[in-house]
């Protein structure tokens, strides 16, 4: 049988020549449902993002409204959004991008903060428009219509069910130390190898608390309708409608077009992140041209939002940084990093985890002189070393990689340890820089896709797992030494180890 998205993408892109048409599924009812942890207390937060109609409809916009409650029977409690629908337009981009579609509109999306929940309770919710609340009271036959599975596009694929209820978990209080799972994807998009490491992560959804991707979200090659066929992959896939789902930014969320100026639109637009304030978001000021996405420029326009925010979950801080805003000393975002770093309670908080789509340390040939991966290894570094930042998370290389401890090159054990986990779904074909494995390393591998799940098992101990989920598809079965013909074999299938919280040596 053929994977679903293997069928999705074939149903949904139509290849001529040298074009690829992308065709979103054309749904009227609400769908894109996904969770993302609230404010503090992250554990008892939460914020529900989903889309409605497309947003070239000015004249009736619409309203969203979630229905909660502890049985899935009675969703006895009712929040409607509390801020502006979110959307976006690009307009006469299609010819300007290579890719045929003219003017551009997104979906509405609709952001709305559940707050004031029961900590380590299951929750029921569906979500909804206030619009359809009045048509359901008007009219008894509204609610016989909605409940029918929605309209098929044209390529066949089911629109998500309207009325679908679903559910989440809530986290236990920080006090307790609870052990705290999370699962770590970076660099997912929306390839076949993705369907692999989604239908994996989705078969433990039950323990997973926060799941957390490390940029490059959906590569989206400058065509906004991908964010919608990526958004109803996640719809096929819809773990993260009950796990809360956390972000930084990669380069290929930029997505300036040719002829535009305007950048992080559809990362900003269709997220929304425990966010410290709302987005300082400016245009690129260079010239017309598509951006080079492997060699964007720095820095871009970008602060506070989905940008850079944190949150404590359980006995753990955890700190997304953006590698596209300043990270200069003095700059917004480092004066908050430190800050966050400064005043952190390790007895309440004993796990401190960084997560920042550039790797500071990499065994592979690639990106060693990007502007975003210098200035993170200057201006970071000291921080994670001064403030005892336990681990260090990134993407950007596809593929797989574990430091042991380390801190300016060296072994040392009250370093951070780096992983870097780009292997989600991009192709992973990422060539080692040498042969030799650095002194600094213990685990490297670009032949196999997957993802990590961290296990804080109490305040001094974690077990880190990295997870294949899938090979090479054949092409080749050892790793490449930079641009040679010599190769190495896998180090093993997979990786698992124990790691102490350097904190408390």
């Amino acid at each position: 049988m053929i994977p679903l998205l293997k069928l999705l993408l074939l149903l949904l892109t139509t290849v001529t020549a040298d074009r690829v048409y992308v065709h979103p599924r054309a749904c009227e009812t609400v769908r894109h449902i996904r969770l993302s942890v609230g404010p503090e207390p992250s554990e008892t937060t939460r914020i529900v993002s989903f889309a409605s109609r497309l947003s070239n409809n000015t004249t009736h916009v619409p309203t969203g409204v979630v229905y909660l409650g502890t049985s899935p029977l009675n969703l006895e409690t009712r929040v409607v959004q509390q801020e502006e629908n979110t959307h976006y337009s690009l307009k006469g981009i299609g010819a300007k991008t290579g890719n045929f579609g003219n003017d551009y509109y997104s979906p509405y999306y609709h952001h709305i903060l559940v707050q004031d929940l029961q900590p380590n309770t299951v929750y029921y919710y569906r979500v909804g428009l206030v619009e359809d609340e009045i048509a359901e009271r008007d009219n008894a036959r509204r609610r016989r219509q909605l409940v029918r599975w929605p309209p098929y596009n044209p390529d066949g694929i089911p629109c998500p069910d309207a009325l679908k209820i679903h559910s989440f978990r809530t986290g236990s209080s920080s006090e307790q130390h609870t052990p705290l799972t999370l699962a770590l994807v970076g660099d997912l998009g929306q390839f076949p190898h993705s369907e692999d490491t989604m239908a994996r992560m989705a078969r433990d959804a039950d323990i997973i608390d926060v799941a957390i991707l490390a940029g490059d979200v959906a590569y989206t090659e400058f065509d906004h309708r991908r964010w919608d066929t990526f958004l109803d992959f996640f719809d096929d896939y819809p773990l993260f409608s009950k796990v809360p789902l956390q972000l930084c930014p990669g380069n290929h969320d930029i997505d300036k077009v040719a002829g535009r100026h305007e950048i992080f639109l559809g990362y900003e637009h269709r997220f929304r992140m425990p966010r410290v304030k709302p987005a300082e978001l400016g245009v690129y000021e260079g010239d017309d041209k598509l951006l080079n996405m492997d060699a964007p420029p720095y820095p871009l326009p970008y602060e506070w939002g989905n940008a850079y925010y944190s949150f404590s979950y359980g006995m753990a801080k955890i700190i997304m940084i953006s590698a596209y805003s300043s990270m200069e000393p003095g700059s917004t975002q480092y004066t908050w990093i430190q800050e966050e770093l400064r005043t952190v309670d390790r007895n309440k908080t004993p796990w401190v985890i960084a997560v920042i789509h550039v790797p500071l340390y990499n065994t592979f040939s690639l990106h060693h002189h990007d502007l975003q991966i210098v200035a993170a290894k200057e201006h970071l570094e000291p921080l994670f070393v001064e403030y005892s930042v336990n681990l260090v998370f990134s993407g950007h290389i596809h593929a797989y990689q574990r430091s042991t401890n380390v801190a300016f090159g060296n072994i040392t054990a009250t370093g951070p340890v780096h992983i870097t986990i780009g292997a989600g779904g991009r192709k992973c074909e990422a060539p080692y820089q040498n042969e030799t494995p650095e002194d600094w390393l213990e685990f490297r591998d670009a032949t196999l896709y997957g993802y990590g799940q961290l296990d804080l098992v109490d305040r001094h101990t974690a077990v880190w797992q990295w997870i294949p989920t899938g090979n090479t598809d054949g092409e080749r079965h050892g790793n490449p030494i930079g641009k040679s013909q010599v190769t190495v074999p896998p180090m093993a299938f997979d990786d698992s180890v124990t790691i102490q919280n350097q904190h408390f040596l």
